[in-house]
């Protein structure tokens, strides 16, 4: 049990020195996607104004 125990801490190892770990997913910048549909609105907006 040790053994197999100590081959899981070395491939460990072996993993993270060669960054083969996967990094879990990003949190999405709530700022940015928020800034994002405000301007879209914006251009939404002075569009059906340019337009009447």
């Amino acid at each position: 049990m040790a053994e197999v125990a100590a081959m899981a801490q070395d491939g460990g190892v072996l993993m993270i020195e060669n960054a083969w770990l996967e990094q879990p997913p990003p949190a999405p910048d709530r700022d940015a996607l928020e800034n994002e549909g405000g301007v879209r609105r914006r251009r939404a907006r002075l569009t059906r104004s340019v337009l009447v």
